[in-house]
């Protein structure tokens, strides 16, 4: 019994030997590969800025100084004035080292090894909060462009004007140029030169963000403005591939005239049969509306239309007159400078015909701005455009679907 106990022993003895000869090794091979797989997972990607992997340098951060020049920014860096003059001989239009411009952001890549001083293998100059233009000159020199990643955000605003809507944005912490952007948008149905207090709106819009910092305001989605009591809608809507605005009984909210020929400005003198003229030193009927603005402000023709007449006047200065059908035309006087269009040329709703001045009878930069209706000037403030096309008949079950989402949507707007 004694003895079948201990063979019984010596047996079990053996195989867990074997098993430990066999299995171990194994084991150990299956752990070791295991960890270098966790280990390749675990390996944390190159961090990088402008396109630049960032661990092997120092970075120095500094803005373009008043009057500097290439020079006076590389050589404290260690860059030697042959690559100096190698990277300005090589900069193209696209790259000129001449437009570089005081305040602008630079960014100087340094190794880290600063036993010898700071020595640069990068410069990066910040064109724009966008873009950016790399110096390489490490081994050769190159020079290439890149971006900043841009995030759109939707982001609304609601209020009511009580001074000016610039005021009104600002008082919201809202990006001021929303103002012209929607002038842009209902400057077809509202006259933005006559808002009035305790007008109202709500806008949903899309701002261009960069580096956690909000850019410029990208587009305005939607919206609606009350103006002297009435409301205005601006639903997006898709035709033929082109996405216009529509009031939310389908009609566009373009229309065949613009309400003004400046982007936001102010009116200074309005369509009266008696103003004191204030070169003339009498009354005088102003059969026009004068918008002030600075000179080089773009006029832009409010419809299609050809140029009957692009010259000089003693009193009108430089002006322009164009007929857009056989009842309407509208003359534009006092220009610095004109446009492209020559007479006899056919020019767009929107399309620049000139620029604000002074010249002629004027005391200030201004437009003098008419418009005539079967050869008799009328108010142009009381101009009334019929609206562009309406949204087809065919769509306007998708439309009504469209519309009623964005309504809600706008309607919600805090």
């Amino acid at each position: 019994m004694k003895r079948n106990y201990w063979i019984i022993l010596i047996i079990i003895i053996g195989i867990a030997v074997l098993m430990m000869i066999f299995l171990f090794p194994r084991n150990q091979n299956e752990s070791v590969e295991s960890t270098n797989i966790d280990a390749v997972d675990l390996i944390p990607e190159p961090v990088l800025k402008y396109g630049i992997t960032l661990d092997p340098f120092l970075i120095v951060y500094d803005t373009i100084k008043s009057g500097s020049s290439l020079s006076d920014l590389l050589r404290p860096y260690q860059v030697s004035l042959l690559t100096i003059d190698r990277i300005g001989r090589m900069s193209t239009d696209s790259f000129r080292v001449d437009r570089i411009r005081a305040g602008q952001p630079i960014a100087i890549f340094c190794k880290k090894d600063t036993s010898i001083g700071f020595q640069a293998d990068f410069m990066v100059y910040e064109n724009n909060s966008i873009d950016y233009t790399v110096y390489d000159f490490r081994d050769s020199i190159i020079i290439s462009r890149g971006q900043k990643p841009v995030e759109y955000l939707e982001k609304s605003v609601k209020g009511s004007i009580k001074s000016s809507l610039w005021m009104a944005l600002k008082n919201q912490n809202a990006n001021t140029s929303l103002a012209l952007e929607m002038s842009e948008i209902f400057g077809w149905v509202i006259d933005f030169f006559g808002i009035q207090k305790d007008d109202e709106f709500r806008i949903i819009y899309e701002v261009a963000v960069v580096e956690d910092n909000p850019i410029f305001v990208n587009k305005i989605k939607a919206g609606k403005m009350v103006h002297m009591g009435r409301e205005y809608w601006a639903i997006p809507f898709t035709v033929d591939s082109v996405e216009s605005f529509y009031e939310p009984d389908g009609a566009s909210l373009r229309r065949t005239f613009l309400k003004a020929p400046l982007k936001y400005n102010r009116i200074s003198s309005r369509y009266t049969y008696s103003r004191f003229h204030p070169i003339l030193h009498r009354n005088t009927p102003h059969l026009a509306v004068d918008y002030s603005a600075s000179t080089g402000t773009p006029i832009r023709t409010i419809g299609d239309g050809v140029i009957t007449l692009r010259r000089y006047g003693s009193g009108a200065g430089n002006y322009v007159k164009v007929k857009h059908n056989s009842v309407y035309t509208t003359v534009y006087m006092h220009m610095s400078r004109y446009g492209e269009y020559q007479v006899g040329q056919r020019v767009k709703q929107g399309d620049i015909i000139g620029y604000v001045g002074s010249t002629g009878l004027s005391t200030g930069p201004h437009l003098h701005f008419e418009v005539h209706k079967n050869g008799q000037k009328i108010d142009p403030l009381k101009l009334e455009s019929p609206p562009a096309d309406p949204i087809p008949d065919s769509l306007m079950d998708e439309f009504a679907k469209v519309r009623d989402l964005w309504i809600a949507k706008i309607e919600g707007v805090e």
